[in-house]
């Protein structure tokens, strides 16, 4: 085996070994790899996030000014907001007949009861 050139001996044959990395992200170290619906390999987490959001795992420049790198383009994130009740954390947000976003409470309230969540 020659670590230099990456290169090892199985059975009296000789191999070249390639570190991988994700295609989303460039990480080298990870749980798990999955392979994406073309075939490329990626790491666990941008696995999981394209899975669940159906895009590519954003990574985040500046945290301070919400700030996210997302197919070499740069983007500024909002928080969401309900838009019945403007609350911005929630369990599960759920989208309204009409596509407005509003928080889980508001969103079986109005399931239940076919009127908007009255706020306190």
């Amino acid at each position: 085996m020659d670590p230099q050139l990456n290169l090892i001996n199985h059975n009296n044959s000789t191999y070249k070994i390639q570190k991988i990395s994700c295609a989303d992200c460039g990480e080298v170290d990870t749980s798990a790899w999955r392979i994406r619906e073309d075939g490329y390999k990626v790491c666990n987490s941008c696995g999981l996030y394209r899975k669940k959001y159906g895009i590519i795992h954003p990574t985040i420049m500046d945290p301070q000014l919400n700030l996210i790198n997302h197919n070499n383009s740069t983007y500024k994130i909002q928080k969401i907001s309900c838009a019945d009740c403007g609350e911005v954390d929630t369990s599960a947000w759920r989208i309204r007949e009409d596509g407005y976003k509003v928080c889980n409470s508001c969103g079986l309230y109005r399931k239940k009861y076919g009127i908007i969540h009255p706020t306190v």
